[in-house]
């Protein structure tokens, strides 16, 4: 979603965007060709992986048939930038590709590679991360300012921010993506017993998610719980929101663009910079299963605290910001 909100801004400013997306299960293809966006599926390969790069877990495919379908899907193109956002390609693959585009953003979160490009966005590092790791030409668009967020959560901030949130009334849960070990029911179902039955629990689940039919037992017996599925617009719902429990991707920036504190949830290892740096700023708090219950109660404590200082590490203008720095880098 993050790149999708790059790629709506550019569009807006004039400039044609266009994804190379690998032709997997749960790739958003579809999603991201409804918004208007220009996509190329890059075709999957049947052969196994041979490579050993750091992060293969990421991968499809070998390094060598990442770089190969990339060369042969732009054949004799050249772009002016690539924005790249794929945990499995470093160094290598971004040599054996230099050729095909002018200059090079990479969306990271691990912190963990070298990456030879023109800049990289983390949102939750610092500089002392990438000490080793990058040029020091290369730019560093780090910190919550450079959240890559689409244009309704500034437009919706303001009012976002005038709800109190001194008590939970309104709590959503959203896990976000497919969801395939249906999580979202698991946790429902531990709320069912630890919320009071005044406070009010919103669904909201992506268009991936699969398990719609599981949830309706729960929510025929709760009338002031509510299931929103893969909504095109989300900050109007989250304006009335006091805590969530979520995911820590990018919706975790959405939530403290618009004030709203977190419960969060590792469940990959992309995830654990973001997790830590909004806990240690005070906007959320890491719990497991066994311990939602507890944290649940610890944050209604001080949840008016928490919103404020969710508030404070994200205005929204995350892409003006970045597609701003690619035009100047670009005019060089």
């Amino acid at each position: 979603m993050r790149c999708l909100a790059l790629a709506q801004h550019l569009t807006m400013l004039g400039h044609r965007c266009t994804f190379y997306v690998a032709a997997t299960e749960g790739n958003l293809a579809e999603w991201i060709q409804s918004q208007g966006i220009p996509l190329v599926l890059l075709p999957q390969s049947p052969a196994p992986i041979s490579s050993n790069p750091a992060n293969e877990a990421w991968l499809s495919c070998s390094l060598e048939q990442e770089i190969a379908r990339f060369q042969k899907a732009l054949g004799q193109h050249r772009l002016d930038w690539l924005v790249l956002d794929h945990y499995g390609l470093d160094k290598t693959w971004i040599e054996a590709t230099r050729s095909l585009y002018r200059h090079i953003l990479a969306i990271d979160d691990l912190a963990d590679r070298s990456l030879p490009c023109d800049g990289v966005l983390n949102p939750s590092a610092s500089s002392d991360d990438y000490q080793s790791l990058l040029k020091p030409s290369t730019a560093k668009l780090l910190g919550g300012e450079f959240a890559l967020l689409r244009s309704e959560f500034s437009q919706y901030r303001e009012l976002s921010l005038t709800r109190p949130r001194q008590q939970l009334q309104r709590l959503l849960l959203n896990l976000g993506g497919a969801d395939n070990d249906n999580l979202t029911l698991a946790l429902a179902e531990i709320l069912e017993h630890a919320l009071p039955p005044q406070i009010r629990l919103d669904i909201l689940t992506g268009p991936t998610y699969r398990h719609g039919a599981s949830l309706a037992p729960l929510l025929a017996r709760k009338s002031n719980w509510c299931h929103w599925h893969a909504q095109a617009s989300v900050a109007p719902l989250l304006c009335d929101i006091d805590l969530a429990i979520g995911a820590a991707g990018s919706s975790a920036w959405e939530r403290c663009c618009l004030g709203i504190p977190s419960l969060m949830m590792i469940q990959a290892d992309n995830q654990i910079a973001i997790c830590h740096y909004l806990e240690a700023a005070g906007a959320a708090m890491i719990f497991s299963p066994p311990t939602l219950e507890t944290q649940l109660s610890k944050a209604v404590q001080i949840l008016p605290s928490m919103a404020s200082q969710a508030a404070t590490l994200v205005d929204g203008r995350g892409c003006a910001r970045v597609s701003q720095w690619m035009e100047q880098r670009h005019a060089i």
